[in-house]
């Protein structure tokens, strides 16, 4: 792979430096995997792996397989993610750097320098669950980035990456006296369906909930959002992936036959369910909405 030049200075792959260094010579932001910078670079950098996840390296296919941007619910194509699919018509080159594992004095991060990739023409991205680490689903962006000039690509070394993993287990496990507390996370299902009651109210729909309880049980069976208007019942979910949008159906169901099966089935997400998942809920007789920058919102019904 060739070297880069950058400003005054040219690099070559295999160079480690800081990552305060990397954007003094290119400029962006420290923060964030995938930072844009004015010019026509955008650069990526590849975290530490997680405890029991494998190095990074080429796939079969040839190609890195990158994760997009966003920590919270489903990620979308917007601000970097956008950017970084569409470098090539906006005439940016793509430099990635990996995380070493080591740090110096104060903290620093180092960084390996691997080369310059694209994002691959004929199949630039797929999506995948994940689970983060509040044990929620959610969907995420992997793009296939393609090696420039050859597929000798100078990795860290696998061996130092599983070393400071091991490390970092160690460091992040709390004694065995101590029980560890995590704070709920935001329920982001609340803003989406207040947009969606927002929406149908601007059509003149009237909206409620209702509550189906189960009888000798402590559930009260009070569903998200009933349309009144439609007699329709929705199940809202902060995120697309298959686990949550199963999740709704099987909610659905339950409630429409506590209901007394006359009410129709909705499901709002915060995107657009993989083509089968409509398939399915279309089969099922399930509505599926979700957040259109257009209209409001679309419908599988559309």
């Amino acid at each position: 792979m060739e070297e880069v030049q950058m400003m005054n200075e040219s690099i070559q792959p295999g160079t480690t430096l800081t990552r305060r260094r990397v954007h003094d010579l290119f400029g962006g932001r420290l923060q964030g995997g995938i930072s844009p910078t004015k010019g026509e670079r955008i650069l990526v950098f590849i975290g530490l792996p997680k405890p029991g996840s494998p190095a990074p390296g080429l796939s079969p296919d040839g190609t890195l397989h990158y994760v997009g941007e966003g920590a919270k619910g489903d990620q979308q194509f917007t601000q970097s993610n956008r950017a970084l699919l569409h470098h090539k018509e906006d005439g940016r080159r793509v430099h990635v750097f990996q995380d070493r594992g080591t740090h110096l004095i104060g903290g620093e991060r180092l960084y390996k320098y691997i080369g310059e990739f694209e994002v691959a023409a004929d199949n630039p991205y797929y999506y995948a669950d994940e689970v983060n680490q509040h044990g929620q689903a959610r969907r995420v962006i992997n793009f296939r980035l393609r090696p420039v000039g050859g597929d000798n690509v100078p990795f860290v070394d696998p061996g130092q990456i599983a070393r400071r993993q091991r490390e970092a287990r160690l460091r992040n496990s709390p004694p065995d006296e101590v029980l560890g507390t995590r704070t709920a996370p935001r329920n982001q299902a609340t803003e989406l369906v207040a947009r969606f009651i927002a929406h149908l109210h601007a059509r003149g729909h009237r909206t409620s909930r209702i509550a189906l309880p189960v009888p000798h049980e402590s559930d009260s069976g009070l569903v998200d959002l009933f349309d009144e208007t439609t007699q329709t019942i929705y199940e809202v979910k902060s995120s697309a992936a298959r686990t949550a949008v199963r999740q709704a159906i099987g909610q659905l169901l339950d409630y429409r036959w506590r209901q007394g099966g006359t009410a129709s089935m909705g499901i709002i997400l915060p995107s657009e369910p993989y083509p089968d998942l409509l398939a399915l809920c279309t089969s099922l007789s399930i509505e599926v909405v979700w957040p259109a920058p257009d209209t409001g919102f679309r419908s599988s019904k559309d």
